[in-house]
């Protein structure tokens, strides 16, 4: 206990004589320009207020198109076939309110990796797809047709 009201006791008075020699230190006595403080504090606040907000849209845009080009097109809800590229599509140009929209959208809803691929292995497109207008279409090449069969071996050599 006397050891520490020794140390407060040095400090309180080293504190008071800086703070008595502190006006010899400065540049001008020109006391009427006193507002340049003020502004210097309230350009630093609006710079935090910017700054914080924008470095961390800054980092859940990186987060969100690292997830975006990392998971794999079946591992986006109600997946269209072209859901990956244009979600890194917004990413890129749309980088402001776009990885927002994903991490509500697509990260919260699927978690990479969790998903099995589909039993045939590449894109399996949803019940609902698309669907051709009914109308009268000539069916594609090489469909209703048997294929054509293999040529005959040729006949061995007369002998």
């Amino acid at each position: 206990m006397k050891q520490s009201l020794k140390l407060s006791a040095s400090l309180l008075v080293g504190a008071t004589s800086l703070m008595a020699v502190t006006p010899a230190f400065a540049q001008t006595y020109d006391y009427s320009s006193g507002g340049d403080a003020a502004a210097g504090g309230i350009v630093c606040g609006v710079y935090a207020c910017m700054g914080i907000p924008a470095l961390l849209l800054t980092v859940l845009w990186v987060w969100m198109l690292i997830d975006a080009v990392s998971r794999q097109e079946y591992e986006y809800p109600n997946s269209s076939g072209n859901s990956k590229l244009i979600w890194i599509l917004l990413l890129v140009f749309l980088n402001g309110i776009a990885p927002i929209f994903y991490f509500f959208m697509v990260y919260k809803k699927i978690k990479r990796g969790s998903m099995a691929p589909p039993a045939g292995g590449g894109y399996v497109p949803p019940a609902g797809g698309y669907q051709p207008p009914p109308g009268n279409y000539p069916p594609p090449p090489g469909a209703g047709s048997p294929p054509p069969p293999p040529p005959a071996p040729p006949a061995p050599p007369a002998q």
